[in-house]
């Protein structure tokens, strides 16, 4: 599902929101049941590092081990490395956090002292990382009003092409004629052009995928998932979601 800059916009607020949550939670109960604390300071990495994923378009890994790869692979390793000396808190606080939670041993239960770095972790985590939200938001914001402005007669052109029926009072197809980086867009191939094709993405809604853009030109009726990186050919590959489904309907 690709997520359109309103909708992106909630989900990054309700995850600082919760961040936010957990970090007083943590503040409650710090010297009184630190390992709580402790897993309360986690979530808080946790959900505001989520919050900057949506903010940059990144799918959320299913596990927590696959989020704070992810991390280490875009934030700390890659090019836009987060600065403020953070790389190492994310899996400080998880080993903490899985030590409160499966450790039996009593030699390995957490301490105040534990609980109270892992708070100032958290908190130090919170702050650069929110930080870069509120930047990344303020040029998502610029970005909607100018450089994914949609292209109307590219829209008119592409509704001329009856590819979703709508009738009478129902609502015309969504049509997105501006991709995003770092953003995959899952869909079925409805039309191939000679200089663009049309992927729906939605019940009602479409994007055009120029191809200058894309590495390869997908197939028409072909379910592929479309994937655009900075400074990068666009890749196209066959679906997860649709091998998922292929996969389950063959057992």
């Amino acid at each position: 599902m690709t997520l359109m800059p309103e909708q992106r916009k909630f989900l990054i607020e309700e995850r600082i929101k919760k961040a936010r949550k957990s970090m007083r939670s943590a503040e409650n109960v710090v010297t009184s049941e630190p390992g709580l604390s402790a897993r309360a300071s986690y979530d808080c990495a946790f959900h505001i590092l989520v919050g900057l994923f949506l903010c940059d378009g990144i799918r959320v890994p299913a596990t927590h081990k696959g989020v704070n790869e992810r991390f280490y692979e875009i934030y700390v390793r890659g090019e836009d490395a987060i600065p403020g000396g953070i790389a190492s808190i994310l899996g400080e606080l998880e080993t903490d956090r899985n030590i409160d939670t499966y450790s039996s041993k009593i030699e390995e239960q957490l301490t105040i002292e534990d609980s109270e770095k892992d708070l100032a972790m958290a908190k130090k985590f919170f702050t650069v990382v929110n930080a870069l939200i509120e930047e990344r938001i303020n040029k998502l914001d610029l970005g909607d009003k100018q450089e994914h402005a949609p292209n109307e007669a590219l829209i008119k052109e592409v509704l001329a092409l009856g590819l979703i029926e709508h009738k009478g009072k129902e609502s015309p197809p969504k049509i997105y004629t501006k991709t995003r980086d770092l953003v995959e867009y899952h869909g079925k191939i409805l039309h191939v052009g000679d200089v663009y094709s049309v992927q729906q993405i939605g019940k009602i809604s479409l994007v055009v995928h120029m191809h200058d853009n894309l590495e390869r030109i997908p197939q028409a009726s072909e379910v592929v998932k479309i994937t655009y990186r900075k400074n990068e050919k666009a890749a196209v590959r066959p679906s997860d979601r649709e091998n998922k489904r292929n996969q389950e309907q063959s057992r």
